[in-house]
């Protein structure tokens, strides 16, 4: 994708403003989710609808039941209908990321 890109697709403050709050929600599900919900680090969070559905994706480095950092694991959510997905609690986590966060 070309730098030029980004000029085709106009500023839509509206849309914006949704999938920010879609991210904020994905997140919030992914802290209720965790042992340490205020400890977790997130990065890379983007909304996505390339699976037909609006999802939050992204990483987060949280706590185990010891107080160490497990390390980043991916996350997926899309609403509340959705159960919230953890890469580590998932052994085909791989196949709902590259349908839904890709």
């Amino acid at each position: 994708m070309s730098d030029n890109s980004y000029a085709k697709t106009p500023y839509n403050k509206a849309l914006d403003q949704k999938e920010i709050a879609w991210m904020d929600l994905g997140v919030e599900q992914i802290r209720q989710k965790l042992k340490d919900l205020d400890l977790a680090e997130f990065s890379d969070v983007f909304f996505s609808k390339s699976g037909g559905v609006p999802a939050a994706c992204g990483y987060v480095n949280a706590k185990n039941a010891f107080g160490g950092y497990i390390g980043k694991q991916r996350f997926f959510t899309s609403g509340e209908r959705v159960p919230v997905m953890l890469e580590s609690q998932m052994s085909d986590f791989s196949l709902i990321w590259n349908k839904f966060c890709q």
